[in-house]
C-alpha cells in the first residue's frame, strides 16, 4: 500500500494473516518498500518479514533481515517457526526509531535494534513471493483488519538500548566497600537494569571490565584481587 505520508518514528502495524492450504508452495511476505523479492535475498533498502510453509517442507520457517551495501551476498535469517494454516495469525510489527519487533499471536519472535531506517517510512508491502519453481506461482494468501498507528516511545531501559544498539554499556553506579569485594546496597537499582536486559535478550554475551580508584590499601585490595587472606 503508498501511504500518503511517511510513518512517525514510532509506530505499529498491524494485521490478520491467513495462509491457505490448498496451494503447495506458501510465501507470504510483507515489509517496507514495494519490490520484488527474492526468494533468498533480502531486497537493498528495505526490511522484510516472510513465512515460508510447503508440502515438501523445503526451507520452512520465518525468513527476516535487511540488506545493508555493500553487503550484496546478505541472506534473510531463518527462525524455526511453523506457520499455522487456515487460521487467522495477529501480526503485529512495532518501530521504534531504529528498532524494529515482529509479533505472532502476541509472542515476539523477531527483534532487530538498529534494522530500520529513515527511508523505509513511506510504503508498506504485502508480496506473495515467487522464485523459480512453477509451483510457487500459485501462491497467495488472505490479510484483513489493517492498523496503523503511531506508537509511544520505546520504554526499554538505557541499559538494554546501549547494549543492542552499540555494544556496549558503560556505568559508574556499581559500587564496592572499601578494602571489601562487597557491593554496595545502592547499586542494586543498575544490576536488576542489567539482569532484566539479559532476560528480554538471551542471545547477549557480555564481556564485564571493571576499574577500581586510589583509595583504600594497597594489600588489602591485592589480596581481595588474587582471592589470597590478607597478612
Amino acid at each position: 500500500m503508498q501511504l500518503t505520508k511517511p510513518l512517525p518514528i514510532n509506530f505499529t502495524a498491524e494485521f490478520d494473516l491467513i495462509v491457505p492450504n490448498d496451494i503447495p508452495m506458501r510465501y507470504a511476505s510483507f515489509g517496507s518498500k514495494p519490490v520484488k523479492i527474492d526468494w533468498l535475498l533480502a531486497p537493498k533498502e528495505a526490511v522484510v518479514f516472510s513465512f515460508h510453509s510447503n508440502q515438501k517442507r523445503f526451507s520452512e520457517g520465518l525468513k527476516s533481515g535487511t540488506q545493508k551495501l555493500p553487503s550484496s551476498d546478505f541472506k534473510l535469517k531463518t527462525l524455526d517457526f511453523k506457520t499455522p494454516l487456515n487460521q487467522p495469525i495477529k501480526i503485529a510489527i512495532s518501530v521504534n526509531n531504529k528498532r524494529i519487533r515482529l509479533y505472532a499471536d502476541g509472542i515476539k519472535i523477531v527483534d532487530m535494534p538498529t534494522s530500520f531506517d529513515v527511508s523505509f517510512r513511506k510504503n508498506f508491502f504485502f508480496n506473495a513471493t515467487t522464485h523459480g519453481a512453477a509451483e510457487s506461482k500459485l501462491n497467495y494468501f488472505y490479510i484483513s483488519n489493517v492498523v496503523i498507528a503511531e506508537a509511544g516511545t520505546d520504554k526499554r531501559s538505557k541499559v538494554l538500548k546501549d547494549l543492542m544498539e552499540n555494544g556496549s554499556f558503560s556505568t559508574s553506579a556499581i559500587l564496592f566497600a572499601a578494602n571489601s569485594d562487597k557491593i554496595q546496597a545502592g547499586s542494586n537499582e543498575i544490576i536488576q537494569q542489567i539482569a532484566e536486559a539479559l532476560k528480554e535478550s538471551k542471545e547477549l554475551k557480555l564481556q564485564v571490565i571493571g576499574h577500581t580508584d586510589s583509595d583504600g590499601d594497597d594489600a588489602k585490595i591485592y589480596c581481595l584481587v588474587k582471592k589470597e587472606p590478607p597478612r
